[in-house]
């Protein structure tokens, strides 16, 4: 029928989510990086559309940007794309965006679906190398796998790279399924890493991605005009396409065990859920988690935007002791602890104290150490229960 017709177009306000911690990054490595800027800052799929983001020529970065709006709407994404040729293992791009936006990036995904390896030593260098530089961020790595590969996991509990996370997971049923059968035997690995960096940006910096009342995976499906397509992420799969569904409790709690990022499905709840939100490192390891990752790095940012101003400033100190004035302590104990007091109040942690032992010898080296202690908020990954059967209720 003759008529005329609207769409309403979302994002050109670029209203954004409360506060910096959803300020998230997604690196791409491969050959779409020819069509697009060098650094884009977007808001929505639609701000990334006016900025030469598109489903025909870039695929993977239009899929994985509106994976990233629709798990975290009102978000910021950074998002940069190299060729898969520069890729030499050393994540120089992540300091250059993270130097670019001036520290402003809190987490970022890195997308290798061309690549078999991902150099999760390399990755948790560079991100350690911010954070000396006060520009603290996680990292999750997404990459192609095969399954024998997949079979041969190594377990990443081995190491020691807490600021590290490697995604597994992949779509099996919506719009990734589609994307994931395009292409010959060489072609890349869709991945999960726009959904699961969504995730992060949506959880506060304490939350597990795991948590089950917040964080479904799956809300809508992608319109197609060939294909009847799932709702995304609905069907959950692993990279090398192998179903979720498919695989034993015992092989999914293997994989589980490796720490490595996938989703799951509930009995009884409907949707897909990430199984936890480990990092590479020991489990043992206090930065064993992502939320562990963020809360740490919300603190330390917090408390070197308050100190700052004091650098290089002028110290005074008791004549008579030595020591410390008790006025100048009580001040800059103050200012670390506003940042403090407000993720407490956010409910980001459960406590803290601050120290700064006026006996030390700032006259004879310059330097002052502060002790900060962090009580975090805990996690409740496992519930027991006991039931049974009884013949009467005692009082």
């Amino acid at each position: 029928m003759n008529g005329i017709t609207f769409q309403r177009a979302q994002g050109g306000l670029k209203r954004q989510a409360e506060g910096q911690d959803h300020v998230s990054a997604l690196l791409f490595y491969g050959p779409e990086a020819t069509h697009l800027p060098d650094l884009l800052e977007v808001y929505s799929l639609e701000d990334a559309e006016r900025n030469k983001v598109s489903a025909a020529k870039t695929p993977m970065v239009h899929y994985h940007i509106a994976e990233f709006f629709r798990v975290a709407p009102g978000s910021k994404l950074i998002v940069r794309a190299v060729s898969a040729e520069s890729y030499d293992g050393n994540f120089t791009e992540i300091k250059q965006m993270q130097q670019q936006t001036a520290g402003a990036i809190r987490q970022i995904g890195v997308w290798l679906g061309h690549s078999n390896t991902a150099h999760e030593a390399n990755l948790n260098k560079a991100c350690q190398d911010l954070a000396a530089m006060n520009m603290p961020l996680s990292a999750v790595v997404a990459y192609r796998m095969t399954k024998e590969e997949l079979d041969a996991l190594p377990t990443l509990g081995a190491n020691a790279y807490p600021r590290v996370s490697i995604c597994i997971a992949q779509d099996g049923g919506g719009l990734g399924a589609s994307l994931a059968k395009k292409g010959g035997a060489d072609k890349p690995a869709v991945t999960a890493i726009g959904a699961c960096m969504g995730a992060i940006a949506r959880a506060k910096v304490h939350e597990s991605i795991a948590w089950v009342e917040k964080q479904n995976m799956v809300s809508t499906s992608y319109v197609s005009k060939s294909e009847n397509l799932a709702k995304e992420l609905d069907v959950a799969s692993l990279v090398d396409g192998t179903l979720i569904n498919e695989l034993t409790p015992e092989q999914q709690e293997v994989i589980n065990t490796k720490r490595y990022l996938f989703l799951r499905k509930h009995v009884g709840q409907a949707g897909s859920y990430w199984n936890d939100s480990f990092t590479a490192d020991k489990s043992e390891s206090d930065y064993e988690t992502i939320e562990n990752n963020r809360t740490i790095d919300k603190a330390t940012r917090g408390i070197y935007q308050r100190l700052l101003p004091h650098l290089s400033g002028p110290l005074r100190v008791d004549s008579k002791s030595g020591a410390i004035s008790v006025g100048t302590t009580t001040y800059l104990e103050t200012l670390a602890k506003e940042c403090l007091i407000q993720m407490e109040r956010a409910g980001e942690l459960s406590g803290f104290e601050v120290i700064i032992d006026p006996n030390q010898s700032v006259l004879g080296s310059s330097k002052l150490n502060v002790a900060v202690k962090l009580v975090p908020m805990g996690v409740l990954r496992q519930i027991n229960v006991n039931i049974g059967f009884t013949v009467k209720i005692e009082e």
